[in-house]
């Protein structure tokens, strides 16, 4: 079992931050020690030293270390729900029938899940909350779409900023399920749902960007790194916004 001299005081960040620190901190001690659960997860083990100590986790090794501790990936993140098991994110299925409309348009199903365009969040529902109708000659000529392949998800957060704001509706195609070209996808990366711009790699890594230049870029491995394709998103709109007069 891994001795207390790996356990670091939580520096002074964020109270959320920190309250993650200490739920991990837990879950490692009781899974038997950083190195033990730095074998069992991949995480090497002086990460696992910073996680506890404070710095954030990065998404692509939340899932590792949740699987690897027992415990669910939503209380690890938020202290919330169940403390063991898996915590499920609820996907609009691969192929949506549009509902009926009147003659010319279609009927798009918006779920209540939410796309992060931030950090992550996790999203335990994929209740539909509206219908939105449209054209179908809008979706099949303008986007070059199919439209029972259409959902509709609200962003939230800046990261994607100025492409998507956040409170933003996101069309998306839910029938593309892999990488084709550098686009903006709904994504599923450590049972969180993101929307981010991705740029596949030569050596197979899928590069995750950020359009906002404040946030930072991360590369990951769909080899060992559990990464979804939920759609592409080939639409977005919302209200308009006021500049600041410079």
């Amino acid at each position: 079992m891994e001795t207390s001299k790996r356990e670091f005081p939580v520096r002074d960040v964020s109270r959320e931050v920190a309250d993650r620190a200490e739920r991990l901190r837990q879950a490692v001690r009781e899974a038997g020690g950083n190195r033990a659960v730095a074998a069992k997860s991949g995480v090497p083990v002086g990460t696992i030293d910073n996680y506890v100590a404070g710095r954030d986790m990065r998404a692509s090794n939340v899932a590792r270390l949740a699987e690897a501790t027992s415990v669910s990936i939503e209380w690890l993140l938020t202290g919330n729900g169940p403390r063991n098991g898996r915590s499920e994110v609820l996907l609009p299925p691969a192929t949506l029938e549009a509902s009926r409309a009147p003659p010319g348009y279609v009927s798009i199903p918006r779920y209540e899940a939410h796309a992060s365009a931030g950090s992550g969040a996790i999203n335990p529902t994929d209740r539909v909350i509206e219908q939105i109708t449209v054209t179908e000659e809008y979706i099949r000529r303008v986007l070059g779409r199919q439209p029972k392949h259409m959902a509709l998800l609200e962003a939230l957060g800046d990261s994607m900023a100025p492409t998507i704001e956040s409170g933003d509706i996101l069309m998306i195609d839910v029938s593309v399920l892999t990488i084709r070209f550098s686009s903006v996808y709904v994504i599923r990366l450590a049972e969180q749902l993101l929307v981010k711009r991705l740029q596949l790699m030569f050596n197979g890594t899928i590069k995750i960007i950020s359009d906002n230049p404040l946030y930072g870029e991360e590369t990951v491995d769909p080899r060992k790194d559990q990464l979804d394709v939920v759609g592409e998103v080939v639409w977005s709109g919302g209200k308009i916004r006021v500049r600041a007069a410079g």
